[in-house]
Order: structure tokens, then sequence, then C-alpha cells
């Protein structure tokens, strides 16, 4: 799996991450500079409710097939292009989300070169993997597997 550089979207949402981290926007405003129906896929006139493109999701261990606790909770704004981590309830980090293909990916722990060193990905069928990337390295091996289940609320 490659590491993660922000450029163009990412480098938006990016910024749109850090100013919501840093309390700069409102939760479910749109970014400074967005156009509100071109990013989010509504029709011309009709911004989309960034509400409505808010996922949750729950991730367990998985040992042998079988799914044992749920300690990564994970949350994504498709049309901010940011999101949540949580681990086992306790820490908490502010990331970047994106589709990337099919897949759901979280990027954080970001660098002095604008990359980031851990990714969280989710395929659609709900498998998932953890990656940390070493420096230097623009590649990486999952080190944690996952098995994911999307919240419904």
């Amino acid at each position: 799996m490659r590491r993660r550089r922000p450029g163009g979207w990412a480098a938006v949402a990016a910024l749109a991450a850090a100013m919501l981290a840093a309390g700069c926007v409102p939760a479910g405003e749109p970014a400074p500079g967005a156009d509100e129906g071109a990013s989010t896929g509504a029709p011309p006139g009709q911004a989309a409710s960034s509400a409505r493109g808010v996922e949750r999701w729950k991730c367990g261990d998985r040992i042998d097939g079988c799914v044992f606790r749920c300690p990564v909770t994970l949350t994504a704004d498709r049309f901010l292009g940011v999101g949540t981590i949580t681990i086992d309830g306790a820490i908490e980090q502010a990331t970047v989300f994106q589709m990337d293909g099919l897949d759901r990916r979280w990027d954080w722990c970001l660098e002095a070169d604008g990359s980031y060193d851990c990714a969280f990905l989710i395929a659609p069928n709900g498998d998932a993997r953890y990656l940390k990337f070493l420096p230097g390295e623009s590649t990486a091996k999952p080190s944690q597997l996952y098995a994911c289940r999307r919240v419904r609320s």
C-alpha cells in the first residue's frame, strides 16, 4: 500500500480537518472556499447536507475469522473529506478521509514533508487494515487486520 501525500483535493481536506480540529469551522459547515453543490455531488443550487455524507464504522480484531471486541471506531464526512479514528474509546485523532477506489481511507500522522504516516482502509466487504509507514518508506504492509461493519444511526 502506498503512502498518501496531500495534493489537490487531499490538501483541501487536510486544511478542512485542521480547521475543524482548531474550532475554526463548526462541524457540518462547508470548508472555506468549498462550492456547496459541486463538492457534494448535489444538483446545482441544491447544497447537500453534510449529515447525509457522515458514516460511522466499528472495527474489531480478527482472529481465525472470528471478531471479538471492537476497539476501533471511525467516522467520515464524505463531503468535507475529514473524519476521526478512536482507539479503545480513549485515543481520538482527526483524519483526512477519502474514497480510494472502492476502499474507504483515513489518513493521519501528518509529517513535515506533507505525507501521512498512518492509514486505515476498509474494503467494500468490511475487511480492514492498518498501515504504519516508516520514515523514508513510500509503501507499507498491513500491521493489523480488522473486520468492520457500518453503524447505521
